[in-house]
């Protein structure tokens, strides 16, 4: 089931990437939600692919009133951003590593983080994350697949 979802949500950064190219296409359809369920299922599709790495998932919830775990956004996109920041995380972690989904509430806002222990960024790269085919110097070291989209695509959902 978890390779499905993958796929779906890889089939949608390509619709999204198609939708931000044409001003005016690109929505977000908002909406009520459980963020510790949506966190959850982003951690359970990509559970297998962690754990055949041996790096441990996992997310904590810092304060939320009464495990009152209900935001307003677009579920959707919400996981799309995740599943992305999530991925890139597990392809620059090593075996033993860890990446964790951080949720702390701040008043009415949620502030998310994505965190691991992986090789880290360069300073060189800083420039070239969120943008469109931005490949890092330092992925060539590390074998991983991609076509340089996901963090540009989070980044316009996020602007929106």
């Amino acid at each position: 089931m978890s390779s499905s979802k993958l796929l779906n949500f890889n089939v949608h950064d390509m619709l999204s990437f198609g939708q931000i190219s044409n001003p005016g296409k690109f929505r977000k359809n908002c909406g009520k939600f459980n963020i510790y369920e949506a966190v959850q299922e982003i951690i359970d599709i990509q559970q297998d692919k962690a754990d055949y790495m041996g790096i441990s998932l996992s997310s904590s919830f810092e304060c939320f009133d009464d495990n009152d775990f209900e935001i307003c956004t677009d579920r959707y996109r919400f996981q799309q951003v995740l599943l992305n920041f999530q991925s890139n995380a597990l392809k620059f972690t090593e075996k033993n590593g860890t990446v964790e989904i951080i949720c702390n509430k701040k008043g009415d806002m949620v502030h998310i983080t994505v965190k691991d222990n992986g090789m880290g960024i360069k300073k060189q790269d800083l420039s070239k994350l969120f943008k469109l085919y931005g490949f890092l110097d330092s992925s060539k070291e590390v074998n991983t697949n991609g076509v340089g989209l996901g963090l540009y695509i989070c980044r316009q959902i996020v602007n929106i």
